[in-house]
């Protein structure tokens, strides 16, 4: 699976972009995300950001109908990359109430 997202300058084009990519690639659109990338100290435009994930296979029909409403695909990387980083515990860690030798008398 891919994690794809597009910038578009206009909310309205956006939203054109996710009813197509939903009709086109059979999805429901709830499962597309879009949001605005508005600031108060930008009054113009309504920068928007469409995002989603989906098979490899289906990438390029994605951001081909982006571009046909003039957006720009700005991610587009493998969704095991979008994990949460876990840092592995290696041994009892320094505020760890319990140690190995507690662990072993038990």
């Amino acid at each position: 699976m891919r994690v794809v997202a597009a910038a578009f300058s206009q909310r309205t084009a956006a939203e054109a972009a996710r009813a197509n990519i939903a009709a086109t690639l059979h999805v429901d659109p709830a499962a597309i995300g879009i949001g605005s990338l508005a600031r108060p100290d930008e009054p113009d435009g309504d920068p928007t950001v469409l995002a989603a994930h989906f098979h490899e296979d289906l990438v390029d029909t994605f951001c081909s109908v982006v571009a046909a409403h003039g957006g720009t695909v700005v991610v587009n990387v493998d969704e095991r990359g979008t994990r949460p980083w876990r840092p592995q515990r290696r041994g009892p860690h320094p505020e760890d109430p319990t140690d190995s030798a507690d662990l072993e008398r038990s």
